[in-house]
């Protein structure tokens, strides 16, 4: 999925201990876990789930989501789909837009069973 999406996505590199998304702060839209691993917790400090290679970390969780920050637990790669490139993919590139959103979606069943 990431080589099809490769014209939309931006890399990014976070050290251990940086913030891939922090409440309040602006992100720039889905990032897509490459390599490492990373924590995300909530208000009070505590850890409340690990990401993985593979796991789609969101801008903004639910309003369910307990979530303030998520953190580099070691050295991690990313890579990001912008709103503005996830909208033209809708418009332009239907098919792999779902084929993005099943991706996702399916990750998220897999997450809650």
């Amino acid at each position: 999925l990431v080589e099809d999406l490769r014209y939309w996505l931006k890399p990014r590199q976070y050290s251990v201990g940086e913030a891939l998304a922090k409440k309040g702060t602006r992100q720039d839209g889905l990032q897509l876990l490459l390599s490492g691993r990373a924590s995300g917790y909530d208000s009070t400090g505590k850890r409340l789930y690990q990401y993985a290679p593979g796991d789609a970390i969101w801008s903004k969780g639910s309003s369910s989501d307990k979530t303030t920050s998520v953190l580099a637990d070691e050295p991690c790669q990313t890579m990001v789909l912008t709103k503005v490139d996830r909208d033209w993919l809708e418009e332009h590139e239907e098919r792999l837009a779902l084929k993005l959103y099943r991706y996702l979606f399916n990750k998220r069943i897999q997450e809650e069973s």
